[in-house]
């Protein structure tokens, strides 16, 4: 992704120049040409000066998490790309790295919550007990109110896909010296199937964001 926000960059620096010196007959409309914003119907600067991608960044600055909308209809493509180029182009890779994957991390939560919303996943009370290997009762739930990619459902993705990613989150799943949940056994029985449970939700949430990005991608 730090490879598709440095190409979205280096378009939009192009067009701003392709704005001032190429003539008018040979200007794209809406890319070259101011265009009325689809949420705000207000005009705003040409779409191929605007950040249409990476329409924000989420960058935790002394300790505290910070959201910036690079896709500001209010202010100046100008100003967007040098906030862009403050808070994250001008960044060591390390960090960059570390902001793109935070940044991807929320719009995947943002992405199941949509989801959910539209009726396409459900999230459900989820619990799970177990004894763990000293001989103790243990045991772990979710409610279906909390913002977990732990308790999703649904019957309107493609089950095969689902399934065979689920299998797959199960081989990764720890179940030794881990702890709370991670500590389940794989025996038979309602152990195995709350780990089941578990590894179908984040095969859920895995699939939603792995379609936003391709979105994202592909804008």
């Amino acid at each position: 992704m730090l490879e598709y926000a440095e190409t979205e960059k280096a378009a939009i620096e192009q067009c701003m120049i392709d704005v001032e010196t190429l003539p008018e007959s040979a200007k794209i409309k809406n890319y070259h040409t101011p265009n009325k914003d689809k949420e705000t119907k207000k005009v705003v600067e040409p779409n191929g000066t605007r950040f249409l991608s990476l329409t924000k960044i989420a960058v935790v600055e002394d300790g505290k998490l910070n959201v910036y909308n690079l896709n500001n209809p209010n202010e100046s493509s100008k100003r967007m790309l040098e906030l862009a180029n403050e808070k994250f182009f001008s960044k060591p890779i390390e960090e960059r790295r570390e902001i793109m994957g935070l940044t991807m991390a929320i719009q995947g939560y943002n992405e199941v919550d949509t989801a959910v919303d539209l009726g396409i996943v459900q999230r459900v009370n989820r619990s799970g007990q177990w004894t763990d290997k000293s001989g103790a009762q243990a045991g772990f739930s979710i409610s279906a109110d909390s913002r977990s990619l732990m308790n999703l459902e649904t019957t309107q993705l493609n089950e095969t896909q689902l399934e065979t990613l689920t299998s797959e989150i199960l081989k990764t799943l720890p179940h030794k010296d881990y702890g709370t949940w991670l500590n389940v056994p794989t025996t038979q029985g309602a152990e195995k199937q709350f780990r089941y449970k578990v590894a179908r939700s984040l095969a859920i949430a895995t699939i939603l964001s792995d379609a936003s990005y391709r979105s994202i991608i592909c804008s």
